[in-house]
């Protein structure tokens, strides 16, 4: 059998964490680990998203060179959070401050995994929307 879909609250949470997240990419960068990842949030409206497939100084310098700040969607497992400690370190040390908020919001969910989250944003709330567009 499969998962249970969330109560009403965890949803609205969820809605509030993708609408946040355009808004917030507005004037931040937004770091994912894989391109499906970078499809997928643009399919959200969330902007300036890079993929982590450049060696990680040079993207740094590439994000510093256009933004202040920057939000970094990575994996809340054992090696995510390996992965996010070396990204954090490269991207602080070339100058742009981590934005936390959405990460932290990973801790408190079932979704333990960006792509697990995303996959339950489309199974749950996008219910009668639009494919390519679906306004969280």
């Amino acid at each position: 059998m499969g998962r249970r879909p969330l109560r009403e609250e965890p949803l609205d949470k969820l809605r509030q964490f993708f609408e946040h997240l355009k808004l917030a990419s507005s004037d931040r960068a937004v770091l994912v680990e894989k391109p499906a990842i970078k499809r997928m949030l643009e399919a959200r409206d969330v902007k300036n998203i890079f993929v982590l497939k450049e060696p990680l100084f040079e993207l740094a310098e590439k994000i510093a060179s256009k933004f202040e700040e920057c939000i970094i969607l990575l994996d809340v497992d054992s090696r995510g959070e390996k992965l996010y400690r070396k990204v954090k370190s490269e991207l602080e040390r070339a100058g742009l401050h981590i934005d936390q908020r959405f990460r932290n919001f990973l801790y408190h969910i079932e979704a333990k995994t960006v792509d697990s989250l995303i996959s339950y944003a489309e199974k749950y709330l996008s219910t009668a929307l639009p494919k390519r567009r679906i306004n969280l």
